[in-house]
């Protein structure tokens, strides 16, 4: 029992060191959005300043509990219909799955059917140019959980919530966090039981 509490409580530091490195860094992105907010028309501005409004919640999300999905910067840049990429560090990720790819200008969900090292190969999905500096993260398709539509998937990665794993590890305190994170009715992730739905699509995976 004394084993397997110590491995709790190191996974627990592990992601909350994780989760503030990947605050720091959406500091930094959420200043360059704010900064290009100007050039955006106004149906865009107001979906993005809606998205930048959630994003600063990150802070009250218990990333100890949920964990962190595993994310990677590109190694290089890539271009629009590349089918394979490298990443400073796969380890974390699966030998085939799904990924969200962003960068400042906003991100798109890839798949890949094989891992050689740092490369994954058969990637699908890329639509356009990624700089090194973009990051890829591990992303189940949340929109699978009855009650998830896809601006309520996007405010869910801009908080930093991306997989079934972490949905399904969500407490009825962090049920409630996050109802008010993303702004949506009242009750709601509780009432749609978003956590048994993860939690069931982890096991039949």
């Amino acid at each position: 029992k004394a084993e397997a509490e110590a491995e709790a409580d190191n996974q627990r530091k592990q992601a909350e060191k994780a989760a503030a490195e990947r605050q720091a860094r959406m500091d930094k992105e959420l200043e360059e959005r704010r900064k290009r907010l100007e050039n955006l028309d106004e149906k865009a501005r107001k979906k993005e300043e809606e998205l930048i409004r959630v994003a600063e919640k990150a802070k009250t999300i218990d990333f100890g509990t949920l964990g962190v999905a595993a994310s990677s910067k590109l190694k290089k840049k890539v271009e629009k219909g590349t089918k394979d990429l490298e990443v400073a560090d796969a380890s974390r990720f699966d030998d085939k799955g799904e990924a969200y790819i962003s960068d400042t200008d906003g991100g798109s969900r890839i798949s890949w059917t094989g891992k050689a090292g740092n490369r994954l190969t058969g990637v699908k999905g890329i639509k356009r140019g990624f700089a090194a500096a973009a990051v890829l993260t591990v992303a189940d398709d949340l929109q699978r959980i009855k009650g998830i539509g896809p601006f309520i998937e996007d405010k869910l990665n801009a908080l930093g919530i991306y997989t079934f794993d972490q949905v399904g590890k969500m407490t009825p305190k962090l049920e409630e966090t996050v109802n008010v994170a993303i702004e949506f009715f009242p009750g709601r992730v509780k009432r749609d039981e978003w956590a048994k739905q993860a939690r069931n699509f982890v096991k039949n995976r």
